[in-house]
């Protein structure tokens, strides 16, 4: 396809931007299903016509087709990225739609007895509709508020992006609009649908860090008391002696294996119980007994293959939650357990599992980081060579500023970061890529520290900002303020959903295919609008066609703006 996003450092550690459909997650669309009665007619004009269709309105905001198709292919293209290599289990074809045929001739979900057939298109549509009913009631509700953002400077970045894109290819911006999007979407339109987006998340994010800077101890103690069989953890080391029991095995045969077994896990359960160092007797002894068992074999592994088995059975396990169906967790669970403690369960046919508990419950005070990085990518810059090269003159631009802070650094990352966000709150261990990860949480690590990490993403211009909440509270804050944008986000449903009007018959003409030649050629990059692009040199991005400014906006007029 022909999409290129810049990359998160992990799939585990998205950018901080929050999307409208995180909160909004009951809301029902006032608009009546697209299926069925659907009959796709080709609708083409030129972008004036769409632009004065209607579809979406609300008390101080419109959302026009032209705007609607640019959330619509976006949304698509994101799904179609994100989970193009999973469609074809998840259509009940078994095959992947043909992007760029009509989605309403192919079937999400064909329907029982009992339920009613989904195209592709009304699923990937009817999502982008919850999306933008988002969008305007959070602007309404920020509008309400007066609420203030530099729109105009993200809305600008963005659109820089595209255009620094879409030069790169010998394209003006409408060329490279047209390109993904069709002749209805211009660059007018772009900026009305991001002005739109970009307002109400900024709300949002505005919103959801006042709630966080809200929370309160009592908040966090009753977080843990309501919540306990996820909050609380447990650490173990186990180990099992199993035998495989074919189906033609005899029941004689499977009684000596399961003698067998069942000797060796009280041996093992004895030697820890008559230790004083458990941890390291279980790590002996399973060490011995796998080295034995291994010189018993017609086959036996290597000595490399056979430590790694070693090291693989005798690491320290943690369980997050509570397992009700599990004999040895709801043991370890129990209230008065302590460190030492030993469990030898017969689990199965010939599968007895020993188990110590090294750690009881308890709530995970792992700590967690903060930290700031630019990152340098060789696709933006040519080579790895040059890329490497800049990210050291960013670090010496920062070393050699006349400030040393963390604003200072801020203010560089605006300049060159390509990631969607500078800042990292509250980075688990293990949640980046290594040598992130490892830099971040060397103990020598000392706030203000600076460097250059590579990682498969690019070079990362790095400032360390210290520690942040322990593990559990960085969890607990999440989840406690995500309930709260929820039930935010119903109340604002019921607060403007008289006021909004959806044209059905204007749905209807939203095209059902995306261009074909958007999935032309990989160098492209799609124009998207869920995270802030980085910035580019305007004197880079200074061409692009005029088009007709005449036509409806998402504000009705500019006094009705709130941004």
């Amino acid at each position: 396809m022909a999409t290129k996003t810049k990359q998160p450092l992990t799939s585990k550690q998205r950018t901080n931007r929050i999307i409208i459909t995180a909160v909004i997650v009951t809301v029902a669309l006032l608009i009546a299903s697209i299926g069925g009665a659907i009959a796709y007619s080709k609708y083409l004009n030129d972008g004036g016509a769409s632009r004065r269709l209607i579809s979406f309105k609300t008390d101080h905001y419109k959302v026009n087709n032209s705007m609607l198709t640019y959330f619509y292919f976006t949304d698509a293209y994101n799904y179609y990225q994100n989970y193009g290599a999973y469609m074809s289990y998840m259509a009940p074809s078994q095959q992947a739609p043909d992007m760029t045929s009509s989605l309403s001739a192919q079937y999400y979900d064909y329907g029982t007895d009992s339920g009613t057939p989904q195209t592709w298109h009304e699923y990937l549509l009817n999502m982008t509709l919850s999306n933008v009913q988002g969008y305007l009631f959070y602007a309404e509700e920020a509008h309400e508020n007066n609420f203030k953002c530099e729109l105009d400077k993200l809305v600008n970045e963005y659109i820089d992006n595209l255009k620094k894109d879409a030069k790169s290819n010998g394209l003006s911006l409408n060329e490279h609009l047209e390109k993904f999007y069709g002749n209805t979407v211009k660059e007018k339109d772009v900026r009305a649908a991001l002005e739109l987006q970009y307002y109400a998340n900024e709300y949002l994010n505005s919103v959801q860090e006042d709630l966080k800077s809200k929370l309160t101890e009592d908040d966090f103690n009753n977080y843990i008391k309501n919540n306990a069989d996820t909050v609380n953890m447990i650490d173990y080391y186990s180990f099992s002696f199993e035998t495989e029991i074919p189906e033609d095995m005899s029941q004689e045969d499977k009684d000596k294996a399961d003698e067998a077994n069942k000797t060796a896990a009280a041996a093992l359960e004895e030697a820890l119980n008559a230790s004083e160092d458990k941890v390291a007797t279980f790590k002996e002894w399973v060490s011995t007994y796998l080295t034995e068992q291994n010189n018993l074999k017609d086959e036996p592994l290597s000595e490399d293959d056979l430590k790694t088995e070693i090291e693989t059975k005798t690491t320290e396990t943690t369980n997050k939650t509570k397992d009700e169906k599990s004999e040895f967790s709801l043991w370890a669970f129990e209230d008065g357990r302590s460190a030492g403690e030993v469990k030898n369960i017969n689990e199965a046919t010939a599968k007895h599992v020993v188990y110590l508990l090294t750690n009881p419950t308890h709530i995970d005070d792992d700590p967690t980081k903060n930290v700031r990085h630019i990152l340098i990518t060789a696709d933006e810059y040519g080579s790895d060579e040059k890329a490497k090269a800049k990210a050291e003159e960013v670090l010496e631009e920062y070393r050699n500023g006349k400030e040393k802070s963390e604003d200072a650094f801020d203010a560089i990352a605006e300049k060159y970061n390509e990631d969607g966000s500078s800042f990292y709150e509250n980075v688990t261990k293990g949640t980046m890529v290594e040598t992130f990860d490892a830099w971040i949480f060397d103990e020598a690590r000392e706030v203000g520290d600076t460097d250059i990490v590579k990682t498969e993403y690019g070079y990362h211009v790095m400032y360390f900002s210290g520690d942040g909440v322990p593990t559990w509270k960085s969890n607990a804050q999440s989840s406690l303020v995500e309930e709260k944008l929820t039930a935010l986000g119903e109340e604002l449903q019921a607060k403007y959903e008289e006021e909004l009007v959806v044209d059905q018959d204007n749905l209807l003409k939203i095209p059902d295919a995306l261009p074909a030649s958007a999935f032309s050629e990989p160098k492209e990059t799609l124009g998207g609008g869920t995270t802030a692009p980085a910035e580019t040199d305007p004197a880079e991005t200074n061409a692009d066609d005029t088009s007709d400014t005449s036509d409806t906006t998402s504000a009705d007029t500019t006094e009705d703006t709130a941004a």
